[in-house]
């Protein structure tokens, strides 16, 4: 395969290059996979580490001002915190370490980098915020097999987070970009579980993301669930939901999405907290198509108009966390309005010389 091509100066969430430094922080056994364009950056290297202490001092050590790329599918890091590392660099993660990742998918996934739209990324997010704040709840309906489920989605207890838009200096940004999520956890004591606030049915149909945490754990038994789970490509699960907590025992489950419901009920049974709806997420990001593998940037595929994925488990305090794109899923305000999903209304609009109503 040939070299794949790193363009960060087409990486629009940058911002400029000039007077400032790039670099690709990556492992040894991709050290020769890339090739870089410097454009009117200073300096435009690759840097390899392979362990989380050699990771942390050589951040440490790279140049300032400094616009930072991770590849890293070969090793778990944490980036240091805020006061060791200042203000002066941007930074990029391309999420594959907890999954798996290929040449070809981290080629696919840079070039998906290169034609994000922001600007249509912002105005959808807006977009969405600015309806549902007007709305009492937000009602998630299946186009296929019609379940409905409403969230009360306006409370203190929510943190809601974006991955998108311009990243500021001292900002961090999972990539490509394009997600905002909803968890209910993150003002709580470790020991204590709040739910999110949905009830109704929902269902599962779509691509499956399977990602392990830092406990210890095999790649195999990460692979054999991710294969149950892609079996959802296929089929439909319907699951009824009280107050974030799903029935184990499905409503219905289609003879292809067998594997899937299967691999759920042992996980159910195993560790009880795979029962909960950790988190809601709309991906944004349209200028892609979701890749039929085990891969965490799938997470932010936005279909034609948003796409929600629901999240069961969350690492460290489960091995896995699983996530389950639904394409089908629509959400609706109070009034009925789809806000993420279906089709994007546009108006046809077409460049003339003259007024189509007078013949020349």
């Amino acid at each position: 395969m040939e070299k794949i091509q790193v363009n960060p100066h087409l990486y629009k969430q940058l911002g400029e290059s000039a007077s400032c430094h790039f670099r690709l922080l990556t492992n040894s056994q991709l050290k020769d996979a890339f090739a870089i364009h410097k454009g009117d950056y200073l300096t435009a290297e690759i840097s390899v580490f392979d362990t989380a202490k050699d990771f942390n001092q050589l951040v440490l050590s790279l140049p300032r001002r400094v616009h930072i790329l991770i590849i890293s599918p070969y090793c778990l890091f944490e980036f240091p915190r805020n006061e060791e590392m200042g203000e002066d660099y941007k930074l990029m993660t391309l999420p594959c370490s907890s999954s798996e990742i290929d040449l070809e998918s981290i080629k696919y996934y840079l070039e998906v980098m290169e034609r994000t739209d922001l600007d249509s990324q912002q105005e959808w997010t807006n977009n969405f915020f600015a309806i549902s704040e007007k709305s009492k709840y937000l009602k998630f309906v299946d186009s296929e097999t019609k379940t409905e489920a409403i969230f009360h989605h306006m409370s203190d207890e929510y943190e809601w987070f974006e991955q998108l838009g311009m990243i500021p200096w001292g900002g961090q940004q999972f990539v490509p970009s394009g997600e905002i999520s909803v968890f209910s956890l993150f003002h709580n004591h470790p020991g204590i579980v709040k739910h999110i606030n949905i009830s109704g049915e929902i269902t599962f149909s779509g691509y499956s993301i399977v990602n392990s945490g830092k406990p210890s754990f095999l790649a195999e038994d990460r692979e054999r669930i991710y294969s149950k789970l892609s079996s959802l490509m296929k089929g439909k699960i319907i699951f009824e939901i009280n107050e974030g907590r799903l029935n184990p025992k499905a409503v219905y489950c289609d003879k292809e999405a067998q594997d899937a419901y299967d691999i759920l009920k042992n996980l159910f049974e195993i560790e009880s907290r795979y029962k909960l709806l950790w988190e809601i997420g709309f991906g944004s990001n349209t200028n892609m198509q979701a890749i039929e593998a085990n891969r965490t940037p799938n997470e932010i595929y936005g279909h034609r108009n948003g796409c929600v994925h629901w999240g069961l488990g969350l690492t460290p305090r489960t091995q896995y966390h699983l996530d389950i794109i639904c394409p089908n899923t629509l959400v609706m305000d109070d009034q009925g309005t789809v806000i993420v999903g279906g089709e994007k209304k546009t108006m046809k609009r077409t460049s003339a010389q003259g007024c189509p109503c007078i013949a020349a």
